[in-house]
């Protein structure tokens, strides 16, 4: 799936934001490679926050019988 096809708040798009970070790290120096794993780490927060979110809400309506 596209990424422009992904809400900005979904559970998918916050982990590809982590992995990115992860990715970019690599290339830093110590210091900021830190501060972009606490910024990975933020993100699958938000992804399991989103992902809770959508467990919570169910978004297709339930079959009559």
């Amino acid at each position: 799936m596209p990424a422009s096809n992904l809400s900005a708040d979904t559970p998918q798009a916050w982990a590809r934001r982590a992995e990115r970070a992860r990715r970019i790290a690599f290339m830093l120096s110590a210091k900021d490679a830190a501060a972009t794993e606490a910024y990975a780490r933020e993100c699958e927060a938000k992804a399991w926050q989103a992902l809770e979110r959508l467990a919570e809400s169910p978004s297709i309506a339930p079959l009559a019988a």
